[in-house]
């Protein structure tokens, strides 16, 4: 395809033969569908006739179609794809992993009949085909992976693919590529420089700042880029061979520029370039490295101070006037503390990135996407011990107590659906890794009859399912006496649910739980485990205590008649209930909650709900389980302890991060700043202990105060929490 404005006849063919082509091109050669390249046309000449003066002519040149469009013959080989595993390597100059020059084409055919021998031509440039049933290599699963087909889907079910902020839909026929321009190494040309990439973004942010019409936006835009700096782009940056990721790093400003700061530094929070540049990037918690390296390394400090330091709050408290608040010494307050800094430090840990996206974003696409993307928790790097704030409080306060979230929460007003289209693996939720590909999974499914199932299907007016990405329940769901039949009304929560009744393809939704805080200290608790248990758990050291009102684990059910084995019973796969909960599954199995023996693998012994006991998640056991806290003499800093009641082989093993010799402490403020400092400060307490003459170890007691009298009483938050 060419400039229609100009389409001179080059090769000067005569009108019968342009008339032909011109036909040709104009009738079955042009391809609409979205899934070609509408650039190229295939067109084969038989029995139509042409100028016999143009029957020898290599080159027809220009070629106008009946509907204006100019065409340019070129080589049929002209942005091919070919399949080259079989040729010769000396026929083809290798540039880059991905691709070759050829160097003779005429080995690609067979010279009487002008055809290909060996060597398929699997598309044209820019094509979108399918891989299920495509030849070789097209169908192999592990190309699919290198052109990021990523996610390898058999059964061509749906697909969700979500991208960045702002970011709009892609048109394929201008190409997959980002900004930057990149000149393969060995061609001949000249190697760019860094400064060349440098010069690349300038250029782009002074022609869209001076040029653009919201000229306050761009103003604006660029004073927030003077406060949130990642380095000059170019200069030996962490990304200074790319330019797309920077200017997408600036549209933050442009796009928060008239709006609310704090959404501007969530933004900025997670994206991939802050987190490298400031280094928090896969920052890891001193759990992750003790246990991974056996090191006692603390998380990065660089972010937890740069986000008070210069992106907020500044090193010094002030008046409304602007002047410093001044301590009784004559000195200006301070903001925070190194002991702030430490406690921002651990609350940085579990960023990292984001994995490749599915859909239609090929290998050269996916680094590109993979840095303009928000950064993801990674579960296994986050310290997940208590942070405090600079109020004298900790992150989290003022947010309502998971514990009080009320009964069947995920059916009622302000629960938040996402879609997963066919992968029924939450994203906000940690599964095992087999969890998406087992089909002997059990899974919560949602029927027509249920109104859950209403909104989420969100039918049309033909009452076609909708499926949007986002559902928000905008009322409390209504069940009748039917409805409650589902399963979805039997359990304590949920997390993913499967929409397959009346559709082509099953779609799963996950549902995000609002923000909620937990104890890290509470009486009562009871003992969960993790793992095949086998002669006692012994084998393994990572039982610990669990909240009884918490939905945490699953239920271990034994029957009167057989104390050695347990079986875990549930309404779909991975599913946590509360230890009230556990015991009401037991019973209605006809068996009880209990400290097993043991656990077998077998189906036949514990059913298809023990698939993923050894990883995925805990169990109830009916054991008591106590939990203590752990002075540190010289700072004041606590951490968790749990002790539980041994098994029946006398083992009572408890994961490392809460054991007695962990070194999980945090910031605590005590009552007028005493705590026991020393050894014999602690011995003189009767409910603690001495731990390696450094730590005192205390039992607890959890004191819960009404602060509202009656339904009459009024007051403010800040009073609530003052009182």
């Amino acid at each position: 395809r060419q400039d229609d404005a100009g389409c001179a006849n080059t090769a000067n063919l005569g009108a019968t033969t342009l008339k032909t082509f011109s036909d040709l091109i104009s009738g079955k050669g042009i391809r609409t569908d979205i899934n070609y390249n509408p650039n190229v046309v295939d067109v084969r000449r038989s029995v139509r006739d042409c100028d016999a003066a143009d029957e020898t002519k290599l080159d027809f040149g220009n070629v106008r179609a009946g509907d204006g469009t100019c065409w340019k013959h070129v080589h049929p080989l002209e942005f091919s794809v070919l399949d080259l595993k079989d040729a010769p390597k000396t026929k083809y100059t290798k540039l880059s992993d991905t691709k070759v020059t050829i160097k003779d084409m005429v080995w690609l055919y067979d010279e009487e009949d002008k055809d290909f021998v060996n060597y398929k031509n699997v598309g044209i440039l820019d094509d979108h085909v399918p891989t299920k049933g495509s030849p070789f290599p097209l169908s192999d699963v592990n190309v699919q992976a290198a052109y990021g087909s990523l996610d390898f889907n058999p059964e061509e079910a749906p697909v969700l693919v979500c991208g960045s902020p702002n970011e709009v839909a892609s048109d394929p026929f201008y190409g997959d590529h980002g900004f930057t321009v990149v000149v393969p190494e060995g061609t001949g040309f000249r190697n760019w420089g860094i400064h060349d990439y440098s010069a690349q973004k300038h250029t782009t942010w002074t022609i869209l700042s001076l040029k653009a019409v919201d000229q306050l936006r761009q103003k604006m835009a660029w004073n927030l880029s003077q406060i949130i700096a990642v380095g000059l782009p170019g200069s030996g940056g962490t990304f200074n061979e790319v330019t797309e990721h920077y200017i997408a790093f600036y549209d933050q400003f442009v796009n928060h520029a008239f709006g609310n700061y704090r959404d501007l530094m969530k933004e900025f929070s997670f994206n991939l370039i802050m987190g490298k540049w400031l280094s928090f990037h896969d920052n890891k918690s001193i759990q992750y490295n003790i246990e991974k390296y056996g090191t006692l390394n603390h998380p990065d400090e660089n972010f937890a101070r740069e986000t008070m330091q210069l992106f907020s709050i500044g090193l010094y408290k002030m008046n409304m006037d602007g002047t410093y608040i001044m301590k009784e010494n004559g000195l200006a307050d301070e903001t925070y503390s190194f002991d702030d800094i430490v406690s921002y430090a651990r609350a940085w840990t579990g960023l990292g990135s984001r994995k490749e996206r599915g859909g239609v974003s090929v290998a050269e696409r996916q680094y590109n996407d993979k840095i303009i993307d928000p950064m993801e928790m990674k579960r296994s790097l986050r310290d997940r011990f208590p942070k405090n704030n600079l109020q004298e409080g900790y992150i989290g306060d003022h947010v309502a107590l998971c514990e009080d979230l009320p009964a069947k929460h995920f059916l009622r007003k302000g629960a938040t659906y996402y879609a997963l289209g066919s992968k029924p693996t939450p994203e906000f939720q940690n599964d095992i890794e087999d969890f998406e590909v087992n089909p002997d999974y059990l899974r919560l499914q949602v029927l027509p009859s249920s109104p859950l199932y209403a909104k989420l299907c969100a039918y049309d007016t033909n009452g076609d399912c909708t499926l949007p990405s986002k559902v928000v329940l905008d009322e409390n769901l209504a069940y009748d006496a039917y409805a409650m039949s589902g399963e979805e009304y039997a359990v304590d929560t949920i997390r993913t649910v499967q929409l397959s009744v009346g559709l082509a393809n099953p779609i799963y939704y996950e549902y995000v739980r609002q923000p909620c805080v937990e104890f890290s200290f509470f009486e009562n608790a009871k003992k969960v485990t993790q793992g095949e248990i086998s002669k006692g758990d012994n084998v393994i050291d990572n039982s610990l205590c669990g909240n009884p009102k918490l939905s945490i684990a699953t239920p271990m059910c034994a029957s009167s008649n057989l104390q050695m084995y347990s079986k875990i019973y549930c309404h779909y796969q991975g599913e946590r209930v509360t230890y009230a909960g556990a015991e009401a599954l037991c019973a209605a199995n006809d068996r009880f909650q209990s400290h097993p023996w043991q656990v077998k693998e077998k189906r036949s012994k514990s059913g298809p709900c023990i698939n993923g006991v050894n990883s995925a998640f805990r169990s109830w056991a009916n054991a008591q389980c106590w939990v203590r806290v752990k002075i540190d003499f010289e700072s004041g800093y606590t951490a968790i302890v749990n002790e539980v009641e041994p098994d029946h082989g006398g083992e009572a093993e408890v994961e490392s991060q809460v054991d007695k010799n962990t070194l999980n402490l945090f910031k605590t403020y005590w009552k007028n700043g005493i705590y026991p400092s020393d050894m014999n400060a602690c011995n003189d307490l009767d409910a603690c202990a001495v731990h390696e003459g450094q730590f005192c170890i205390c039992d607890i007691t959890v004191v819960d105060s009404a602060v509202f009298n009656s339904a009459d009483s009024s007051m403010s938050i800040d009073q609530l929490m003052m009182d």
